[in-house]
């Protein structure tokens, strides 16, 4: 009658063993899928800002206009034959 008893309760506890396991192997996977969709959307958002850098570039190699106003504004550059006005905002006293 003893071993009976003794021999359930090792399989309970084995069966319990066996349970956390699982649910602690079940935590550390949804942590990597999130992680996962995380990069995903991160990569994305890379994706993105490649395509964009992408075409900029083909702009700045093809087309004079483009790369004209980007001098302009970016660089504060005018033709020769032109003057530049710069508007400073006065600092509050």
């Amino acid at each position: 009658m003893v071993k009976k008893k003794t021999g359930r309760w090792v399989l309970l506890g084995a069966a319990a063993i066996v349970i956390a396991a699982l649910a602690a192997s079940n935590i550390n996977l949804y942590r990597v899928y999130r992680r996962t969709k995380q990069l995903q959307a991160r990569v994305g958002e890379l994706n993105g800002s490649i395509d964009s850098l992408s075409r900029e570039i083909a702009r700045l190699k093809s087309d004079t206009t483009y790369i004209e106003r980007m001098a302009r504004e970016k660089l504060g550059m005018a033709r020769t034959d032109e003057k530049v006005y710069k508007f400073v905002e006065e600092e509050n006293r």
